[in-house]
């Protein structure tokens, strides 16, 4: 599943790695990230389990550029905000 935003297909450009396959991307001072979220459930417990496999990438002055064509229809909320998931792992990209 690949995230869709409407600034994306006016955009008219590539999908850059930190959209491909996300559910959710963020901002902070230093990454972008891509969140891919997932459910686990284990059939002898009936047991579900949300996780999220997170991939930070770098910022860059190419990446911030294409995070802000994509997200300028957030408005002033431009760096969005995490999914929270108690379980997780963390992948960084230069």
């Amino acid at each position: 599943m690949t995230m869709t935003c409407p600034c994306l297909e006016m955009a008219e450009m590539p999908e850059p790695d930190f959209i491909v396959e996300a559910v959710n991307v963020y901002r902070t001072a230093e990454h972008i990230v891509k969140q891919k979220l997932f459910v686990s459930k284990s059939n002898e417990m009936l047991i579900g389990m949300t996780g999220s496999n997170d991939i930070y990438y770098a910022r860059t002055a190419k990446r911030d550029r294409e995070y802000e064509k994509i997200f300028a229809c957030r408005g002033e909320n431009i760096d969005g905000r995490r999914v929270n998931i108690m379980v997780y792992t963390r992948d960084y990209v230069d």
